[in-house]
């Protein structure tokens, strides 16, 4: 069958790859092949000092051998970097990574930002020309067809307990007359349980469910 074909063709393309030096994973959107070329030299880190410190007074005899003073110095040399040996969590390109990512996800953290999915319609740079493989592949690999169904269903947010009281709580006057319209402080989950328990209408929520998926 053709489907058995497209597997026999796949396997013999990643048995290809894994001769050439190469290997693919599975993503959740598609099989992704990346070249093994030079993995060894662009992720070798230098260790803290400490590290080697620990290491090169271990009572394993090759261990501490592997670790000896001559070693560091021919291990510093080698970086390409020129030059005396680097100290600090700045030095090593694992420490510079994470580092980096912290000051990313800090600086995300504090502004509020939009996301805009940008689709292309063709591969051949033509206005007025849609091709609806390209555009429905691209839709499934960026997730938005998934996040097209989560809307569908009812989950188009997440925000916290005193989010949702104070939203929703103007809704229901009876409610704030008693408990207030302020969220109060600490945990109010409870609150919160106790306000969907006054606004949850059972006779409406049997007729939305017993109506189809696509006139909610």
């Amino acid at each position: 069958t053709s489907s058995s074909g497209r597997r026999s063709s796949v396997s013999q393309a990643a048995a290809e790859a894994r001769a050439a030096g190469a290997f693919t994973i599975h993503h959740f959107a598609t099989d992704v092949t990346y070249a093994a070329g030079g993995f060894l030299e662009k992720n070798r880190d230098k260790l803290p000092d400490a590290m080697r410190s620990l290491l090169r007074a271990s009572e394993v005899p090759m261990i501490a051998h592997g670790f000896a003073d001559g070693d560091d110095a021919a291990a510093g040399g080698s970086g390409g970097g020129g030059g005396g040996r680097m100290t600090g969590a700045s030095a090593f390109l694992g420490g510079k990574f994470k580092d980096d990512i912290n000051k990313l996800l800090k600086r995300l953290g504090s502004t509020h930002p939009h996301f805009v999915r940008c689709i292309k319609p063709n591969n051949k740079k033509q206005p007025g020309y849609i091709d609806a493989e390209l555009l429905t592949g691209q839709f499934r690999y960026l997730g938005i067809l998934d996040g097209v169904r989560i809307y569908h269903e009812g989950f188009p947010n997440r925000f916290g307990f005193a989010e949702f009281y104070e939203r929703y709580v103007i809704i229901a006057p009876e409610f704030v007359q008693k408990h207030g319209l302020v969220a109060p402080s600490g945990d109010i989950k409870p609150l919160c349980d106790t306000l969907l328990d006054y606004l949850w209408d059972e006779e409406l929520a049997h007729r939305l469910r017993a109506r189809p998926r696509d006139q909610l």
